[in-house]
């Protein structure tokens, strides 16, 4: 069985130029918010959904080789602001696939669960915390 590597499907993209033509003009940080995305996702344009679909498999495949590293048997929480955006595409079984796709460790991942936080304010209340143990000393 093949594996995925976090960087693998990246460079590929890359090399068939994927990227740059599907996404030409839309050069911002906020691509997921630009108005011609959510229009190329609605109407299910094809380059944007091989895109997001070669982000997800590198994106499962990152989080499988983190989730081995921290052997993370509690569980794997997919946090920040893409996740909840794109949940969708993070269910649809290419990122569980590239997470597990991990050779001799793959049972081992496929026992690990995975969730998306779908709160994109989770950063600030783990910051809010931290701040509160250090004004009363605890830290």
């Amino acid at each position: 069985m093949r594996q995925a590597r976090w960087d693998a499907e990246p460079k590929a993209a890359q090399r068939h130029g994927m990227f740059r033509d599907s996404l030409a003009g839309w050069a911002n940080d906020d691509v997921l918010q630009t108005k011609e995305a959510r229009e190329a996702l609605g109407a299910r344009h094809p380059a944007a959904l091989r895109v997001l679909d070669v982000f997800a498999a590198a994106y499962g495949a990152f989080a499988g080789n983190m989730a081995l590293a921290a052997l993370a048997h509690g569980g794997v929480y997919i946090a920040g602001g893409i996740a909840p955006k794109i949940a969708v595409k993070l269910q649809d079984g290419a990122f569980m696939r590239a997470f597990t796709a991990k050779g001799r460790f793959q049972s081992l991942l496929a026992t690990i669960p995975v969730k998306i936080v779908m709160n994109d304010q989770v950063g600030l209340y783990g910051a809010l915390a931290q701040a509160g143990r250090a004004a009363s000393g605890l830290t």
